[in-house]
């Protein structure tokens, strides 16, 4: 009787076990999608910043030159 009781209790125990690895494996697939999905939207901002910084340079130095600053002397 004690040994059908132990088997018992192990089973329930490899289910619930089991459950719980399924679930975990759940959610790790899901975060994986957000986060692919995230570094994606990321990149293309990341990719956009350069293009985005030389306009504003440009924007800035349109600005200076017609405030009239000079243009700094070049060292080459």
């Amino acid at each position: 009787m004690l040994d059908v009781f132990a088997v018992s209790i192990n089973a329930v125990v490899v289910a619930v076990v089991g459950g719980i690895a399924v679930q975990i494996e759940s959610l790790g697939s899901r975060f994986d999608g957000r986060i692919d999905s995230l570094e994606a939207r990321l990149d293309g901002r990341f990719d956009i910043l350069p293009s985005s910084v030389d306009g504003m340079r440009s924007d800035l130095k349109q600005v200076a030159l017609a405030v009239g600053i000079r243009p700094r002397a070049r060292n080459d």
